[in-house]
Order: structure tokens, then C-alpha cells, then sequence
């Protein structure tokens, strides 16, 4: 099977692809909202955050876009949606979990599960690496529908945390199945 968690990390450090609609506020953040309905999902991202870019294999994905020549870093998310392939989601996360501890440098990593306030459940992975001698944190949040997959991978310099933290929770917040 392949290692979408690690895929998903590596992309968000280059590129992207794309699909909106509506504008709304959410805390001091203005958010449109994507709509895969093939997928069968939703969610709202940042509307300043450039989603042209296109990635193989990603079904979509938002970029803050530099902010000046000292800006090392795009802040981003990405959406993959993969067939379980007979794996648990569990059995999937420790896959991911030993490969980023192949591919990284003692990364810290964290599991959590939990409950978006839209009311699905999610698997999040926190992981704290050093990629190009940036210090970055990358959530991947874990949602299964059926024998499918939704991750949605976020990643932000960790000097920047405390500001993207709020933007990540408003992403995972509006994750929604479509009926």
C-alpha cells in the first residue's frame, strides 16, 4: 500500500490542486469552502491561501503564499482520499508512523483521536521534523468513511505555530461528509 501520510508531508513542501465555492468568517479568518462532491466531502480553507498548484494523487490543496524574500515557508494543507486497502486505520498510522521515523531524524510524534465540531470522528498525528533545516509541524488528521480514507495534512513552520494553530482547528472543524 502506498505511504499517503508520507506523500502528503512531502507534497505540501512543494505544490498543489483545486475546487471552491462559498466565502465565510470563521474567528478573525475569512474561509471558502471546498467541495468535493464525487468524494463526498467539504471543508473551508483560508481565502487568501493560493490554490492553483497541482499535485498527482492529491485531491486538493491551499498554500499561504509567501509573505516576503525571508519567507523559507509556505504554510499549507493538502487532501488525499485513498481505499483502506483491507488495512484498520490503525494498522495504516503506525505504517505512516514508521516511516517517518525511517525518513526523519528522531521526529516526535503524537497520536490523538477525536471529534471535529461538526461531529466526525478523526485521528490526528502530530509530528514535529527538521526538513531543510526548518523546524516544521505537520498535523495529519485521519477520517474514515466505509473503506476509505480522508486525510487532510496541514504543516506550518513551528517558530509560527501559535498563529496557524487556529487556522489548522478551523479546517478540521468544518471537515464534513456530504450525504
Amino acid at each position: 500500500m502506498k505511504q499517503f501520510f508520507i506523500l502528503a508531508l512531502s507534497i505540501l513542501l512543494f505544490s498543489c490542486n483545486h475546487s471552491s465555492t462559498t466565502v465565510k468568517q470563521l474567528g478573525d479568518n475569512n474561509y471558502k469552502t471546498y467541495t468535493n462532491k464525487g468524494k463526498g466531502f467539504s471543508l473551508s480553507y483560508p481565502t487568501k491561501w493560493d490554490t492553483t498548484q497541482k499535485v498527482p494523487n492529491v485531491i486538493f490543496c491551499a498554500f499561504e503564499k509567501s509573505k516576503d524574500e525571508t519567507d523559507r515557508f509556505n504554510e499549507g494543507l493538502n487532501v488525499s482520499v485513498y481505499p483502506s486497502d483491507g488495512k484498520t486505520l490503525q494498522q495504516i498510522i503506525d505504517d505512516n508512523i514508521r516511516i517517518a521515523k525511517q525518513i526523519y531524524k528522531t521526529p516526535e510524534i503524537t497520536q490523538t483521536k477525536s471529534k471535529n465540531a461538526k461531529g466526525v470522528e478523526y485521528t490526528v498525528l502530530e509530528m514535529k521534523v527538521k526538513n531543510q533545516g526548518i523546524a516544521l509541524i505537520s498535523n495529519s488528521s485521519f477520517f474514515t468513511k466505509g473503506n476509505t480514507i480522508y486525510t487532510v495534512t496541514q504543516i506550518a513552520e513551528e517558530s509560527g505555530i501559535s498563529s496557524y494553530r487556529p487556522i489548522m482547528n478551523d479546517v478540521i472543524n468544518s471537515f464534513v461528509f456530504l450525504q
